[in-house]
């Protein structure tokens, strides 16, 4: 072959270098998931329309959703599995799914995606024991069944009325809005699925969903229990179990090649609270695939304890699913123990599942992350947690970890409204009273961070109602008290982003913001790099 002269290669190479790095850049996805099942779950179909509705207003992409197995299920306190066919969906009382429907119908009128996780408590006719719980090592064949059920369902071609309530203005066919390219490609079903997207089910029939998980929080004993059994961590065989049932169950409802996240994992757990009560997330993956903490199989009596088979069936899923809450401090306080991991240390758990895949232990090779629950505790109401002044500031940074990391592919606000007692979560954007949080609520809708970058100031920012190619106006002041300039523009991606670094030389109290229209995001310090 010719050499070519060193110049044009030169410039061959920079073209080569830009074009791989614009590719990279057009890659980048990373739509906003909410979950607020109180009211898209417990209230009334216009609680519910109306809930949709704001949703989409805050320019999420995906409502996530729990289908509650134990609520679905016929007879579900009675210890004597009910005579009927649970793979069929038509056997469960109709009135069971009907929130599950509306949502569904209503997400796909509005343009939106649906993200089912699937259990999170069992009927008890489904556990074992005489100590009967929710959470306790459900059955995994009776889980499966469930799963069919969901699937079949929510394949695209499960008959439905077309009268049914779930859009706006009380139409419900299972069409709608199309979805945005870019999520629904994320979303779409694979090869050899008739139905893409959930927007684009026959009018009669219920729209399609295409991305599923399992349990809720299997490393933690309130969603499944025992933990462990004579200090041997049992969760991971119970949840790996649970694990293979759901996907044989999506996959004998239609849904092989359609993403299924794994794991919904408790991020940490501090110290002297492990063991019975709470498994660390990394130690639950090990665990989960028969390895070892030298990431070595176990054997012998050891894999027995831990109910892991001679040959093992790798891991199915096409991503995990990882709730990376911080310790109190927000995203610059690391978690101590390596087995932990927050927002400020995902690469715990990339480099966790790259060694496990090495191990052929799991079926996806760059198991991508999904942040699909996230948020910070604030005070009011709960005087412990997070000063609400700070939380806008925490939320924007924490999004520019994820939005930098090239393993995540979705970030997530858990709840949309708190729960009454403190007891719950408080880390809505809306108090329980239905009241916007001040500063909270903007924040997330608005996003910016500004960090020192050198010479210059790198903002990161997310309008996430925009669309793609919105014009944003960067500008800074020196002092809280000085004049607005603007600085530079930027244009946001198809989820509303924007990274941009601009010259600004700030004082200590300078602060940078972005315009869009009449819209103005908050006023931003510069944070150190």
């Amino acid at each position: 072959m010719r050499k070519l002269p060193l110049p044009i290669a030169v410039v061959l190479v920079l073209v080569a270098s830009l074009a791989i790095a614009a590719t990279a850049s057009a890659r980048r996805s990373m739509p906003t998931m909410i979950q607020d099942d109180k009211v898209l779950v417990g209230g009334d179909q216009a609680q519910r329309d109306a809930r949709l509705d704001e949703i989409k207003s805050l320019g999420v992409d995906i409502v996530k959703v729990r289908v509650d197995w134990r609520s679905i299920a016929p007879d579900s306190t009675s210890t004597t599995k009910p005579n009927f066919d649970a793979k069929d969906p038509a056997a469960y009382p109709a009135g069971a799914w009907a929130p599950y429907d509306a949502i569904v119908r209503g997400a796909a009128a509005r343009g939106m995606g649906v993200y089912l996780q699937l259990g999170g408590s069992a009927p008890e006719w489904a556990t074992p024991g005489k100590r009967k719980s929710a959470v306790n090592s459900p059955r995994a064949g009776m889980f499966r069944d469930f799963v069919q059920a969901v699937g079949t369902r929510y394949s695209g071609s499960f008959g439905g009325s077309a009268g049914s309530p779930g859009s706006p203005g009380g139409g419900g066919g299972g069409g709608g809005l199309p979805l945005p390219k870019e999520l629904a490609s994320l979303l779409g079903a694979g090869a050899g699925s008739s139905t893409a997207t959930a927007a684009q089910a026959p009018t009669a029939a219920l729209p399609r969903v295409t991305l599923y998980s399992v349990w809720n929080e299997p490393n933690l004993r309130s969603w499944l229990s025992p933990q462990t059994r004579k200090r041997v961590p049992v969760s991971p065989a119970i949840y790996r179990r649970l694990l293979y049932a759901a996907s044989d169950g999506l996959k004998a409802s239609g849904h092989a090649h359609d993403q299924l996240l794994v794991g919904e994992l408790l991020p940490f757990a501090r110290s002297g609270r492990t063991g019975s009560t709470k498994l660390r997330p990394i130690t639950f993956l090990r665990e989960l695939a028969c390895l070892n903490g030298h990431y070595r199989p176990y054997r012998g009596r050891a894999a027995k304890k831990r109910g892991c088979a001679k040959k093992f069936r790798k891991l199915p899923g096409t991503g995990l699913a990882f709730h990376p809450y911080t310790l109190g401090g927000g995203p610059n306080i690391k978690t101590p123990n390596k087995d932990d991991a927050s927002i400020a240390t995902l690469s715990r758990v990339t480099r966790a599942l790259d060694k496990i895949y090495a191990r052929h232990r799991l079926a996806k090779r760059k198991m991508p992350l999904w942040i699909t629950e996230f948020g910070f505790q604030s005070s009011p109401p709960d005087h412990f947690a997070t000063p609400l002044r700070r939380i806008p500031g925490f939320q924007a940074q924490s999004e520019r970890i994820a939005f930098r990391n090239r393993r995540v592919v979705s970030f997530s606000q858990y709840p949309l409204l708190d729960d009454s007692g403190l007891a719950g979560f408080q880390s809505g954007l809306r108090y329980s009273n239905g009241k916007a949080k001040r500063g909270v609520y903007s924040g997330f809708a608005h996003t910016v961070y500004a960090v020192r970058r050198g010479s210059r100031v790198e903002v990161f920012g997310c309008e996430r109602a925009a669309t793609r190619g919105t014009k944003v106006t960067i500008q800074g002041r020196v002092g809280k008290k000085g004049r607005w300039k603007n600085l530079a523009t930027a244009s946001t991606n198809a989820y509303g982003y924007f990274d941009r670094k601009v010259r600004f030389s700030p004082g200590r109290k300078s602060q940078l913001r972005y315009v869009v229209g009449k819209t103005k995001s908050r006023a931003a310090g510069v944070a150190k790099r």
